[in-house]
């Protein structure tokens, strides 16, 4: 019976080249291996060429449908992973774009940004030891800056923030910092700057200043009126 499976497994292997377009019916004549089947099929008995026909049917069937499901599989692979770089490319083109803008036209942080680099020159030209603990320290500069924005914007609209954490491992704070957090309007989006920071460049944000250090989490708010009254001078 052996022979009778081979014998089915080269008619289906016939069939399936004829049907992916490997060859065609005008081949077959001059093809070994068709003349081969050709062959042991002439020296068959009926029963035998209807197994072989019977096993041919059923091997094809199964042929067709594993061909069918690895194609469906291949495109449904395909097409998710096209979607995926459609997403990915879009992502990444909206970063670029947010990050290339000046920071008033980032929706994420729409704040005047000429007012807040004029803030921080201000800042820098005018900081002293405003506490009188004979340092110019964070609390300094930031004191210093919330002056500056009451002489020219509205006082609600920046505050003073501290942000203070600790790692278990460590024996001194990670972070024990002042800084503000401003903005345009009343329902706008709150930036939190850097008052230390250069007003030459754009990394005035406190992510885009400290970096990994900075965690918004630990942020403690409600203090700005306790840390004005520590203005001595």
């Amino acid at each position: 019976m052996s022979y009778l499976y081979s014998l089915a497994d080269e008619s289906v292997r016939c069939a399936m080249n004829l049907k992916t377009h490997k060859c065609n019916r005008e081949q077959c004549r001059s093809c070994p291996v068709w003349q081969r089947i050709e062959a042991c099929s002439a020296e068959l008995d009926n029963w035998e060429k209807l197994e072989v026909q019977r096993l041919s049917r059923i091997k094809l069937a199964d042929r067709i449908y594993v061909d069918r499901s690895y194609n469906r599989t291949n495109r449904l692979i395909k097409f998710v992973v096209a979607m995926l770089l459609v997403v990915g490319f879009l992502a990444l083109g909206k970063a670029c774009e947010l990050h290339a803008q000046p920071m008033y036209f980032a929706y994420d942080y729409y704040v005047n940004d000429n007012n807040i680099r004029a803030i921080l020159q201000y800042t820098h030209r005018n900081v002293h030891d405003c506490d009188l603990d004979r340092k110019v320290n964070c609390c300094d500069y930031t004191l210093q800056f919330k002056k500056e924005w009451d002489k020219v914007l509205p006082p609600n609209q920046c505050e003073i923030v501290r942000n203070y954490w600790q790692k278990p491992w460590h024996k001194k704070p990670t972070m024990n910092h002042l800084f503000v957090r401003v903005r345009l309007t009343p329902s706008g989006k709150w930036l939190y700057v850097e008052p230390q920071a250069g007003y030459s460049s754009y990394e005035y944000r406190m992510e885009d200043y400290w970096r990994s250090r900075y965690n918004s989490r630990y942020n403690k708010y409600g203090e700005t009126a306790y840390w004005l009254s520590t203005w001595r001078r």
